[in-house]
């Protein structure tokens, strides 16, 4: 170059060759983020790059990059290093260099399984808690090894089939860290069986037959329940057939309901006993008896028979009446006495389920009617009273040698003196010999007339007269016969007596009157 003195052009100068570095320009990276891994057993890991920093004007170059952890172990929050690698694109990696970097990243425990386990079915006792059966571990790193543990648990404790049920597991090291990896509960299903309880023996009640095998059955006592638990058992029986029969056995199924515990998670196996099936008792309905006169016997009449009751609807039970025979309870009078029915028999298909029981009837045996000779009386005086003496005459009519004794009642149809007077003449029998009872006869009442003579006095001749005058006026009158009354009014003078006729009569009788009396009332029958 011209330097004012010379000019550049005066001059030649020779070239010459020399060496020098251009070195790499040194990039940066931002925003590179290595990601979070699962355990595999090494500490490699992806990572994604940044933005590069630094190229040169419009340059561009590819850019790779891998991490590495510390450490292989689970964690969080590790660091890791990453090295980028250039490649060319329109700029030349050789001409720049990325230093190493470093992130951080998580490396997540490694989800194993266990394949193969299965809940073991278990009897009823009152907890969730099952055991476990086989069951291989999966998914371990290569080469690694890891124990485990497991426990079950049913969703309820009480029994059913396709239970819910929960396995859990536990890990420990082994050749492999088992804080490198972590397992999930399983779900499976299981069954809880109904726990089989066990009862002291029935009892069964012996019956008369009834047509049905229904047994009425006293459960026994329960034992085998979970501590604490309660249930109520009834029970239902059976005879093997129908039939009459001693010792029979009797089938006896349990009911089981809830107490203090389900009566679901247990069961009890059906029972047997033994009971006697006796033979129904039937009767004859009422028979009619014939009504006899006493004869000294007991011997009865059937009139007609009845028919059997009692029997089952359905069975073929048939009366037999041939030979049947009636006898009173006693040989004496009486109404709806005791009869027993003798000599009857049932057959038919199924009468050798039944008996005849006792048969019974009511009739009468009426006393026997006696006759007597005519009893004895007479005449009297008049004395205020209706009674005659009478003397009762022979009894005849007896049964064998019976006798009884009797007393004879003579009764006035009034008080009053008068001529053929009625006597009504009843009869008290007495017990006699040889068994003669009062009450096995009868005797009817007779009858009879009598005189009673009046006595002198003056009041009766003052109303004898009076009556006497009076009949004559009266038979005039008299339009029929019958129940009458008179009146008559006695005045205190003999010499103004009235007489006030009321009603007349047909046949009369003087009453008996009072001399001292007013009024006297006489009357008739």
């Amino acid at each position: 170059a011209d330097n004012g003195a010379y000019l550049a052009s005066n001059y030649s100068l020779a070239g010459e060759t020399l060496t020098a570095n251009i070195t790499p320009k040194t990039l940066a990276v931002t925003g590179t983020t290595a990601n979070d891994k699962i355990y595999d057993g090494n500490g490699s890991t992806t990572v994604s790059v940044g933005t590069i920093v630094g190229l040169v004007a419009s340059e561009t170059l590819n850019v790779t990059a891998s991490g590495s952890f510390a450490d292989v172990n689970v964690g969080t929050g590790k660091y890791v290093t990453v090295t980028y690698n250039l490649a060319d694109d329109s700029g030349l990696a050789a001409n720049y260099s990325l230093a190493d970097g470093g992130a951080n990243a998580a490396i997540t425990a490694k989800q194993l399984t266990v394949s193969g386990a299965s809940v073991n079915s278990k009897i009823y006792d009152g907890s969730t808690s099952a055991n476990v059966t086989g069951g291989t571990l999966t998914g371990l790193v290569t080469g690694e090894s890891l124990n485990y543990t497991s426990s079950a648990a049913f969703a309820s404790a009480d029994a059913g089939t396709g239970k819910a049920a929960t396995i859990s597991y536990t890990l420990s090291d082994a050749t492999g860290s088992a804080s490198n990896y972590s397992i999930a509960n399983a779900s499976t299903t299981g069954t809880i069986t109904q726990k089989a309880l066990s009862i002291s023996p029935a009892t069964a009640q012996s019956r008369a037959y009834d047509g049905t095998t229904t047994a009425t059955v006293s459960a026994g006592t329960l034992s085998g329940l979970i501590s604490g638990e309660t249930l109520v058992v009834t029970a239902t029986g059976n005879f093997g057939t129908k039939s009459v029969g001693a010792g029979k056995a009797v089938s006896v199924t349990y009911n089981l309901s809830d107490g203090s515990g389900s009566a679901a998670n247990y069961s009890l196996a059906a029972g047997s006993a033994t009971a006697d099936v006796t033979a129904k008792s039937l009767g004859v309905t009422t028979s009619t008896i014939t009504t006899k006169t006493y004869d000294g016997t007991n011997a009865a009449t059937i009139g007609a028979l009845g028919t059997l009751s009692g029997v089952v609807a359905g069975d073929m039970v048939t009366l037999n009446s041939t030979g049947a025979t009636a006898t009173f309870n006693s040989k004496n009078a009486g109404t709806n006495k005791l009869v027993s029915l003798a000599g009857l028999s049932i057959s038919g298909a199924d009468a050798a389920n039944y008996v005849l029981g006792a048969t019974q009837a009511s009739g009468t045996i009426t006393p026997k009617a006696l006759t007597i000779t005519t009893p004895q009386y007479e005449g009297r005086a008049y004395n205020g009273s209706r009674v005659l003496d009478v003397e009762a005459g022979l009894l005849s009519g007896f049964v064998g040698s019976e006798t009884i004794g009797v007393v004879a009642n003579g009764l006035l149809d009034s008080a009053a003196a008068g001529v053929n007077k009625m006597v009504t003449i009843s009869y008290n029998l007495l017990n006699g010999t040889n068994g003669g009872l009062a009450g096995n006869y009868s005797l009817a009442n007779d009858a009879g007339t009598v005189d009673i003579e009046g006595e002198e006095s003056g009041s009766e001749k003052q109303m004898a007269r009076i009556m006497l005058d009076t009949l004559v006026e009266a038979q005039e009158q008299i339009v029929e016969v019958g129940m009458k009354m008179i009146e008559m009014t006695v005045a205190e003078e003999p010499e103004v007596q009235s007489e006030n006729f009321v009603e007349s009569m047909g046949q009369w009788q003087m009453l008996s009157c009072d001399s001292d009396a007013d009024t006297a009332m006489c009357g008739s029958k």
